[in-house]
């Protein structure tokens, strides 16, 4: 039976040799999902999972729910989204009428244009395997080689 989850759901990603690092759901977005996941990893079976820190994410991506909804990675509580944690825009290329918009996370646009050097400074919105997630923690924690792809979703991490 598949698991629902809602904003705020706090799970934990396996990685390495009885470890998870803890995620939580910013946003839920159709079948795929905003995800803050953290640094540190605990012992998957630790009791207290809500007490690792959630304010400072170390990946910040968009992935596909099936490893959520199928308990691969299973949800261990929930708490309420960090302020610090915002959502994000990225830039969209609109045509017609040929001109770049700032779109949310949830694909609304904005009504105006922006400029090609504020769209420049911006990402495009784009979702990530959960696979790449796991790959990429597990690189950052030594597990596995790192490969600079991994960057693309890495916000704080030292590499």
């Amino acid at each position: 039976m598949l698991k629902e989850y809602h904003k705020g759901h706090i799970f934990g990603v396996p990685v390495a040799d009885g470890q998870v690092a803890l995620g939580q759901v910013i946003a839920p977005l159709a079948s795929n999902f905003l995800a803050a996941i953290h640094r540190d990893l605990i012992r998957a079976d630790e009791a207290d999972v809500l007490a690792a820190r959630l304010d400072t994410p170390v990946i910040f991506a968009e992935t596909m729910d099936f490893k959520l909804r199928e308990g691969v990675w299973p949800i261990v509580g929930s708490h309420g989204v960090p302020d610090s944690i915002r959502l994000p825009n990225c830039t969209v290329w609109v045509e017609p009428p040929g001109e770049y918009r700032m779109q949310s996370i949830d694909g609304t646009l904005d009504s105006s244009a922006i400029s090609a050097e504020t769209a420049d400074a911006m990402r495009h919105q784009k979702s990530y395997a959960p696979a790449f997630i796991e790959a990429a923690l597990q690189a950052l924690h030594g597990f596995r080689p790192w490969i600079s792809v991994f960057g693309e979703i890495i916000l704080h991490s030292g590499k």
